[in-house]
């Protein structure tokens, strides 16, 4: 078959601007990007990119940076993790308050609360790595203080509504105050200064030698 120029043919969004008898030729995209593409791109039967990459790919969901992958929705690893991250957050928003979650939330925890009493080990992993994901979060929230004060807020009024469901029982409330007095009780000296003398609630001299260990 005699060879044909393909110089300034066209096909698709692609024009070739070189053919040089190879088995690839040099096109250039109606975006002005310029690569070497298949001689065969000419031919009825191709079934391949007649665009760049560039003109094929789509906007990130999170970054809006090129996806080249046509089955991914996102450029990279952390962007994807962002995107399955807000997906999770929208089902959970959904379904937080049917009585099916509810039901198996409850027996989650109950599950939890049990092996965490069963097993040391596992009880001090777990542990650890919730002081992590809450010391990661409060970073993470003293960046923004707008967010920081709304989560500080709904905090609040969190504990507000967990102090009146545990007033309302006798047995609960007697076991609060009980852990209250034993959480007070086991402050050290340097505690008591931290949170109750720097502008709080202000201790006595009596409370302070007391605490201090000068008194017995």
């Amino acid at each position: 078959m005699a060879w044909i120029d393909r110089t300034n043919h066209k096909v698709g969004d692609l024009v070739c601007i070189q053919d040089d008898k190879a088995a690839q030729i040099l096109c250039r995209c109606k975006c002005g990007r310029e690569n070497l593409y298949p001689r065969t791109i000419f031919k009825s039967t191709y079934r391949g990119p007649t665009a760049c990459k560039y003109c094929r790919a789509h906007p990130c969901e999170i970054c809006s940076e090129p996806v080249f992958k046509t089955n991914s929705f996102t450029c990279s690893d952390a962007c994807k993790k962002e995107r399955n991250n807000r997906k999770e957050k929208q089902r959970y928003q959904m379904v937080k308050g049917t009585v099916d979650f509810k039901v198996t939330r409850q027996e989650y925890l109950s599950s939890l609360k049990l092996r965490l009493e069963a097993d040391p080990e596992f009880r001090s992993f777990f542990l650890e790595r919730h002081r992590e994901n809450l010391k990661k979060n409060r970073i993470k929230l003293s960046e923004d203080p707008e967010k920081l004060e709304q989560y500080r807020k709904k905090q609040r009024e969190r504990e507000r509504q967990r102090l009146v469901e545990i007033r309302a029982d006798d047995a609960q409330w007697d076991e609060y105050k009980a852990k209250q007095r034993e959480w007070y009780h086991s402050l050290s000296y340097e505690d008591y200064l931290r949170l109750f003398k720097d502008g709080k609630s202000p201790l006595d001299e009596v409370t302070l030698r007391l605490i201090g260990g000068e008194l017995i």
